[in-house]
């Protein structure tokens, strides 16, 4: 399980997180330090990890269950960043996706305004 609030006066995101969810930052200009708690909600889920990062024109936020492969560079992708944020999810989805799981990309972009 995540959460993400965004605080657009701010400029910043807070990501809570607790399970096999992973997040990713493209664009920004900090490097997200955000390490996984693994459990299961429910039955023995740790304190969630919580972090907060900028939130600057241009970022975008990649997260995906661990349904998607987990070693990947956004070098992979030299499309990523021009296409929407439905497109880049579904485009990730089927380049990442396991075979043998269930498995979620979700893609949210802070364009400048």
């Amino acid at each position: 399980m995540m959460l993400v609030l965004t605080d657009a006066p701010r400029r910043m995101f807070t990501v809570a997180s607790v399970g096999h969810v992973e997040v990713r930052v493209w664009g920004g200009t900090e490097r997200l330090a955000l390490i996984p708690k693994r459990g299961v909600v429910g039955l023995n889920a740790p304190q969630p990890a919580m972090v907060e990062h900028p939130f600057t024109p241009n970022t975008m936020l990649v997260m995906h269950s661990d349904g998607v492969r987990s070693r990947w560079n956004f070098s992979d992708f030299p499309w990523m960043g021009r296409e929407t944020a439905s497109v880049t999810a579904q485009r990730l989805l089927i380049a990442l996706a396991r075979d043998d799981d269930d498995a979620t990309v979700l893609v949210v972009r802070n364009t400048p305004s």
